[in-house]
This record gives C-alpha cells, structure tokens and sequence, in this order.
C-alpha cells in the first residue's frame, strides 16, 4: 500500500476497505483552514475512516451544495430516499468536516440546526457557533437566534443529477 494519502478527484469517495492505513505527508496536504471556496471535491482524505454506504452517500451529495447556500435534512433526505433524522446522523458522525460541507444543511423552517452534536436554540455549544461562523463566512445570514435571514437564491434543491446512476 502506498504512503500517500487518498485523494479525493471527484464529488465520488474512494471506499477502501483496507485496515492499513496511509501515513499522510505535509508536503502532500492541501490547506483547507477555510471550506468557503467552491473546490470542495478536490482535497487529501489523509485518513480515511470507515464509513458506512449511507454515509458515503450523504457526503458524496454534500459536495453538490455550493458555497453560500444551503439545504435542509428534509431536501436531502428525500434525494437519497430516506429520513431527516438518518441524515443528520449521519451529519453528526461527519469525519471529513468541514471540507465536506455538512454545515450547509439546516432544518427546513429556517432554524439553523444541529452541528456535530449540537442541537439546541442558537447559538448553543462551540459547535453550533461554529457552524454559524462558516455560513455566515460564505454570506448565509442568521438571527441572533439561529433563524435564517431568508434571501433570494440562498436555498438549494438541486441540481443532484450529476449523482444519479
């Protein structure tokens, strides 16, 4: 097995189901101290866990979402045939966050939702604040509550296709 580490090239992941595991190198690492930017499919998994093929499939219809808008469970939910609450469990258990935009899906009326565990009125815990933070870094804008400040083109719903088999 190589020493590098696994590249993502595509909205698609790489499942490996190998137990070794590729020691990543600081030269290879692409810096991502920012998610805000469109390129969201094209950076270094330097340790890919294992995840289930429902998570590989919420992840892999994440990287659709473009920067400075976002989705609710329930939209995504109904593209991979599913619950809201199964996608924000797997929301929860995100290991590539937030190169994989999971913060880009709130609940459907506008509440800005849980991140990373939590899940209580905004803002509540580092985590939720967090997730604050990235949206209003790519122009989402929220109450001091956690509700969307609601504007034209700031929702998104698709396109998915470039998903479907």
């Amino acid at each position: 097995m190589s020493s590098k580490p696994s590249k993502v090239t595509s909205p698609y992941f790489a499942r490996n189901d190998s137990t070794e595991r590729p020691t990543p190198s600081s030269d290879n690492l692409i810096d991502h101290s920012t998610p805000n930017s469109n390129n969201n499919n094209d950076f270094i998994l330097p340790n890919p866990p294992q995840i289930t093929e429902f998570q590989h499939r919420v992840y892999t219809h994440l990287l659709l979402i473009p920067s400075g808008r976002i989705t609710s469970y329930a939209i995504l939910a109904s593209q991979l045939h599913s619950s809201p609450r199964a996608v924000g469990g797997a929301l929860r258990r995100n290991p590539y966050a937030p190169m994989v935009p999971c913060h880009r899906v709130i609940a459907a009326n506008g509440f800005v939702g849980g991140f990373m565990g939590d899940w209580q009125k905004a803002p509540s815990g580092v985590n939720q604040s967090r997730k604050l933070e990235l949206l209003e870094g790519e122009g989402v804008e929220f109450t001091r509550e956690g509700k969307l400040i609601e504007r034209e083109g700031v929702w998104f719903d698709g396109p998915w296709e470039e998903l479907e088999d």
